[in-house]
């Protein structure tokens, strides 16, 4: 998205079935592909990439997801699920330019992320949102994990279990004797 002032790159990721963004899968060197694409353009980027901000990462149902209703529900009760259904999730920056340039609405009805306007017209930001700076501690532990990753691998240590859970993911789980 272009602006008077600022030039701002999101990454969308297409889902064929549900995936729900969790910034502690982040943390723990998980799910990072997003953040690895958004700040490598966003350092690097030339001609239309050049000068970008990142403002965010957004998964998308590539279609919408089948939705729980009951037989008496409303009309409206069932609309609002399948619009919860097509909504984006991730992390946005915590900017209302950005916010509503992803969610007219500024109602989270598309991503995961509102803008509220407190009494004395301040605004704030609610849902899966970070700051520059926040955004910036994220870079920075991503970097982290990728050259300890690296590291690693360089000196041969490649662990049969990665991380507690990774047999719940892995397709030779029921062949493998960790």
């Amino acid at each position: 998205m272009i602006t008077e002032d600022n030039k701002y790159l999101r990454v969308v990721d297409y889902k064929t079935g549900s995936k729900e963004f969790k910034l502690q899968d982040v943390l723990d060197g998980l799910n990072m592909q997003m953040l690895i694409y958004l700040f490598a353009i966003t350092q690097n980027g030339k001609d239309k990439y050049a000068d970008c901000q990142p403002a965010g990462i957004l998964y998308k149902p590539a279609s919408f997801n089948h939705i729980k209703a009951n037989r008496y529900d409303s009309d409206e009760e069932v609309e609002k699920q399948r619009t919860l259904s097509g909504r984006y999730s991730g992390l946005v920056l915590a900017n209302a330019e950005v916010i509503y340039g992803m969610d007219k609405t500024e109602s989270g009805k598309i991503i995961n992320a509102q803008i509220k306007e407190k009494e004395d017209n301040a605004i704030s930001f609610t849902g899966s949102v970070a700051t520059a700076v926040q955004l910036g501690q994220i870079k920075q532990k991503v970097d982290s994990i990728i050259a300890q990753m690296g590291n690693e691998l360089h000196r041969g240590n490649v662990d049969a279990l990665p991380y507690d859970g990774a047999c719940d993911y892995c397709d030779y789980k029921d062949v493998c004797l960790t």
